[in-house]
């Protein structure tokens, strides 16, 4: 579960060009001279070529999401040059996304901050930092719990981007009402104790745990160090699948499922409550998830995997399954397009054994244009517990609640703090009659590094008083709403546009957030910026670009071309 950089896919155009020419030299100096001349004029300029293409080259790791082949470039760089801001900056960005903690991160970002640029080139010859340093700091700031410094950092952001853009606005409005959400619920904690597993936790991420219904064992997932030898992107290795038995008070050695874990990155998703099924979701069948299935034998060994059927399955991504108490029901995660935008929670209805009918949106109700994961449902299937980045979140994955009542799903409420962090928290289950809770959090790193906690003395009751204080919030401080910016209406959207061509980057860190990368059916690039039903609004937009040097931006009313975006 690695955490994202909200902006690193969703910026301006960059096209980097060096060109250096030597001049051509006419001297009538002896070989001395010609060999101070060597090293004087021509070796300086070779040296300067080979760290302009080593930045450049870390750069494009960046692009890649490969921080950790970019990160000891930059850290060779900043040596050489320790005031560079631009340096400093993604040398903090590098670590942010490789599970370092945050008092190494902080120290790179808050010496950025001193001079930033709002519209950033991508150059070597730049030495202020991308303006988004003051968004990680942030960042940083809400996961160490101090929320007028975070809030103060993200209105310095918010001062730099471009009137017309609303995408990043409206995100960074959202993290501004995170931190007066997460600042209302730290200062009034809730009666829970939250504790770690430490028999099953090891050092690498640890999570989507369950019990199984009679107590006697835990299923979970883990990125230890299992099958596979390969690590990461994250420095992690693959995800396998893990069982531990009770012993006593304790669990037993965790022991890796070596017929369903492979390979692939396999991460459990749930055990059936007659104990015969697990669901499980894998990229083994090429770089994107499914749901497969195992079916307990009479030795009590789990059968091959059998991956479920397109009704569930998609050529997207489709990520967790938790089948409903009475098995004749799959609710799932997927991130296919036909719904809210992000990942959203969809239901199935068993038609046959084995076998799934038509799937169904959740609704609007639980599903956001962010991400939603990991739906739970209480014994008599009349609370939904899931986690979403929408909502009245308070920072990364949070775990929500909603409860089924005249027929309809009421408006999801946040279980508050200490289940909820600033950090992700996910895989939320009840136990032992509702008063114990199993789930997954990263509250112990900055963000990649995950470990399963028990929650004792939960209780329903003091939801109540959650609804009061978020209220309270939302009164003081009004929820700022999204611009709607995903076209579920199927209406005609006008985009502001740059450039066409076969090979183009993305400059990740301008300010100029909202840019889609699109291939159009002609198999060249462009680069689509933001979404409007109204075109007056896409051309202050359009002027914006215009202003920063990009003459071409245009507005095109429907992108017929437009077939693959990311």
């Amino acid at each position: 579960m690695k955490t994202k950089i909200y902006f690193i896919k969703y910026s301006l155009l960059l096209i980097i060009i060096i060109s250096i020419s030597f001049s051509s030299y006419s001297y009538n100096y002896n070989i001395n001279d010609y060999t101070e001349l060597t090293v004087s004029k021509i070796k300086p300029k070779l040296v300067k070529r080979k760290t302009k293409r080593n930045f450049n080259t870390a750069l494009n790791y960046i692009d890649n999401y490969e921080f950790d082949k970019a990160l000891p470039i930059f850290l060779k760089l900043l040596k050489k040059d320790t005031n560079n801001l631009s340096i400093n900056f993604f040398v903090g960005v590098c670590y942010l996304e490789t599970n370092t903690s945050k008092s190494i991160v902080k120290p790179y970002f808050e010496k950025s901050i001193k001079n930033t640029v709002a519209f950033y080139n991508g150059k070597y010859s730049e030495k202020r930092a991308p303006a988004f340093a003051f968004y990680y700091l942030a960042l940083l700031y809400l996961r160490d719990y101090k929320f007028d410094e975070a809030i103060n950092n993200y209105l310095k952001f918010k001062s730099l981007i471009p009137s017309g853009n609303k995408y990043l606005t409206n995100n960074v409005n959202t993290q501004i009402q995170k931190c007066y959400n997460a600042k209302a619920l730290f200062n009034k904690p809730s009666n829970v104790n939250v504790s770690k597993i430490s028999d099953i936790n090891s050092t690498f991420s640890d999570y989507a745990a369950q019990i199984t219904s009679d107590g006697t064992a835990i299923y979970f997932s883990s990125k230890r160090k299992g099958i596979g030898n390969e690590k990461n992107k994250d420095g992690q290795y693959k995800s396998d699948i893990y069982i531990s038995e009770k012993k006593g008070n304790n669990w037993s050695n965790p022991e890796i499922i070596k017929n369903i874990s492979g390979t692939a990155n396999d991460n459990f998703c749930c055990i059936s409550n007659d104990g015969n099924y697990l669901f499980f979701s894998s990229d083994r069948d090429g770089n994107k998830y499914d749901i497969y299935y195992c079916m307990k034998k009479d030795n009590e060994q789990w059968s091959d995997p059998y991956k479920l059927n397109d009704n569930i399955n998609s050529k997207f991504n489709e990520t967790f399954a938790r089948l409903s108490n009475d098995g004749n029901t799959l609710y799932f995660v997927s991130d296919r397009r036909d719904g809210y935008g992000g990942k959203d929670i969809y239901k199935s209805k068993k038609m046959i054994i084995h076998d799934w009918g038509k799937s169904e949106n959740f609704g609007k109700q639980i599903n956001t244009s962010y991400d939603e994961e990991s739906p739970f449902f209480s014994d008599n299937e009349k609370i939904l517990f899931f986690s979403s980045k929408g909502h009245q979140n308070i920072g990364g994955f949070d775990v929500f609640y909603s409860k089924f009542d005249n027929n309809e799903w009421t408006k999801p409420m946040n279980l508050g703090y200490p289940i909820n962090t600033t950090y992700d928290d996910l895989y939320f289950n009840l136990l032992n009659k509702q008063t114990t809770a199993l789930y997954t959090s990263s509250k112990k790193g900055v963000g990649i590094s995950f470990d399963i906690f028990l929650v004792n003395n939960f209780n329903l009751k003091y939801l109540k008083n959650i609804e009061n204080i978020l209220a309270e919030v939302t009164r003081n401080h009004p929820v700022i709403k999204d611009t709607n910016l995903i076209n579920i209406e199927n209406i005609p959207l006008y985009t502001v546009q740059i450039g066409a061509g076969k090979s183009m980057k993305i400059n990740s860190f301008s300010v100029l957030y909202g840019v889609r990368e699109c291939t159009g059916t002609d198999g060249l690039k462009r680069f689509i910026i933001g979404e409007f039903k109204i075109r007056e609004q896409a051309e202050a937009l359009k002027q914006e670009i215009i202003k920063l040097g990009y003459a071409d931006a245009w507005i095109p009313p429907i992108d017929e071309n437009r077939s693959i975006c990311r």
